[in-house]
């Protein structure tokens, strides 16, 4: 570790940017070296420059501290919102390919929701949702507004007739049972 007056001849043929620099960032030094810098800069008459520089830093880290209590401010209106409309438990999983159509509709009606992607299982990769929660007291409307695109909705109780899984099972039990004949016809 360095001596203050170490660093004071290590910096003293530094020019002011050089100085300046050390001093916007000051977490990187040691305490010896900053109050080199200090002298040294007091000693060239940067004092004005310093002073500029320090305000600099105070409004960046203001906009920064700005910016981070906008952010925290939208994080909690979203899971406020989030929490408010979940409560109720008033919700429709819309198909993506009429999300379009209904969030267009629910504007028209000023209705307020709250909504989440769903694309998570196999039934929700076949067909992909979004899930829409409401206030009680908007449920008349989104039940009308239901009817008028006639949408019907997926429910997680619904699978196609010969989805993937079972197309497969029909061809392994259909090869066995050929298998059986084959086996049966030689024997």
């Amino acid at each position: 570790m360095f001596t203050e007056e170490e660093f004071y001849l290590r910096f003293k043929s530094y020019e002011k940017a050089k100085l300046l620099e050390i001093i916007s960032n000051r977490e990187n030094f040691q305490e010896n070296a900053l109050k080199a810098t200090l002298r040294l800069i007091k000693e060239k008459g940067l004092e004005e420059d310093l002073i500029e520089l320090l305000n600099s830093i105070k409004e960046e880290e203001s906009l920064v501290a700005s910016e981070e209590f906008l952010n925290t401010q939208k994080n909690y209106e979203f899971y406020s919102k989030a929490v408010q409309f979940k409560k109720e438990n008033n919700y429709i999983d819309i198909r993506t390919s009429e999300i379009i159509n209904f969030e267009a509709a629910l504007a028209n009606k000023e209705i307020d929701y709250f909504s989440e992607d769903k694309n998570i299982d196999a039934f929700r990769a076949l067909y992909p949702t979004h899930r829409y929660y409401f206030l009680s007291q908007d449920l008349e409307s989104i039940d009308q507004i239901l009817r008028d695109l006639e949408m019907t909705a997926p429910t997680s109780g619904y699978k196609p007739f010969f989805k993937f899984e079972i197309k497969t099972m029909v061809i392994v039990v259909l090869l066995l049972l050929v298998i059986v004949l084959i086996i049966s016809l030689i024997a």
